[in-house]
């Protein structure tokens, strides 16, 4: 017989489930229910340890709380990618 795969673990690997959508192409409730991010430069490198954004005058990493309920995932050469709630979205810069 066929192994049986719990629903939670379909549910967690589906397609799209970690897909990053760029801001502009949320809704505008969407965009109105994100906090406010003020970007105020970046530093991309091969080197993910050596990435910074400045955001709201705080110097963040990746990984870092750029906001209440907002998780810094990933600093890209021209932009960003956020986690707010179970939204990923890219923010460009």
């Amino acid at each position: 017989p066929a192994p049986v795969v719990a629903p939670a673990r379909v549910a967690a690997t589906a397609p799209g489930a970690d897909r990053v959508i760029p801001i502009d192409q949320l809704s505008a409730e969407q965009r109105r229910s994100l906090p406010q991010l003020t970007i105020g430069g970046a530093i991309y490198s091969d080197q993910p340890a050596a990435r910074m954004l400045l955001v709201g005058g705080r110097l963040l990493h990746e990984g870092d709380a750029a906001a209440p309920g907002v998780t810094l995932e990933r600093i890209g050469p021209r932009s960003a990618v956020l986690r707010w709630r179970e939204l990923r979205y890219e923010l460009p810069y």
